[in-house]
């Protein structure tokens, strides 16, 4: 079942609604339960979906948090929520952590490194810790094409505030100016992207790891930009790195 949520962010204020969303046509019990928050910043709304591991219910211990950045899409909303239940959830969501996918508030093809998407996420991160159970030290970010480029943006301005992140379809930067505070990053490219050369984001990453950056490179053999969900068994694999950041036990295989 969707619920919607409503943060109002003025002061400490939070206002919570439950009403009946999209239709979730998953099984009965599929181990988490989604909801829509609007999450209410200065100049702006940033809607996001939510998914809530049904473990957040029963146990009082924090959990990590993932934050996933759609792809270019002249509807943020539905690319929002297509990101969470096309990937994210697929992938992540046997690890048990809050996923976030908010739609990307400012206008593309550079909504997510622009001022409305950085104010909206600083927001989020802020009124997510006060209204879940969070660790905050392990808060990650993934982001596809047009929202891997925004995750190696909020590298760049917060690093200290992530421990891990996932750009996948995106270019990395040709320098980072503090190695030394950067997260654990995982790149994933596809061979055959016709926007983001293979052979440019080998030498970037090979770049970064000069610089001190501890960062990996997964490639999907023969993938183009278009095809976001053949990347998914790459992101997995992924995902058991991330799992091994957060330091949780070994996952059941599917």
């Amino acid at each position: 079942m969707y619920r919607q949520v409503c943060i109002l962010w003025c002061g400490i204020l939070l206002l919570i609604s439950a009403c009946s969303g999209v239709n979730d046509s998953r099984d009965n019990d599929p181990g988490y339960t989604t909801y829509q928050m609007d999450v209410v910043y200065d100049g702006g709304i940033l809607t996001c979906y939510v998914t809530i591991p049904d473990a957040a219910y029963q146990s009082p211990v924090q959990m990590p948090l993932l934050i996933g950045m759609h792809y270019g899409d002249p509807n943020p909303y539905t690319a929002g929520l297509e990101f969470l239940e096309n990937i994210l959830i697929p992938a992540f969501q046997r690890l048990d952590p809050f996923i976030i996918s908010p739609a990307c508030p400012g206008e593309q093809p550079n909504g997510w490194t622009g001022p409305d998407a950085e104010k909206g996420i600083q927001a989020l991160l802020d009124s997510v810790r006060a209204w879940y159970p969070v660790d905050t030290t392990k808060i990650a970010l993934i982001g596809y094409s047009m929202g891997g480029a925004g995750a190696w943006h909020l590298l760049e301005k917060w690093p200290e505030r992530f421990c891990a992140a996932v750009p996948v379809a995106s270019l990395p930067p040709a320098a980072v100016t503090d190695p030394e505070k950067y997260p654990r990053v995982c790149v994933i490219n596809g061979t055959a992207d016709e926007l983001v050369s293979i052979g440019d984001v080998r030498s970037r990453v090979t770049t970064l790891i000069g610089q001190g950056l501890d960062i990996r490179l997964i490639e999907g053999q023969g993938y183009s930009h278009y095809q976001a969900t053949t990347y998914l068994p790459e992101i997995k694999v992924a995902s058991e790195w991330l799992r091994e950041i957060w330091g949780l036990d070994p996952v059941k295989t599917d």
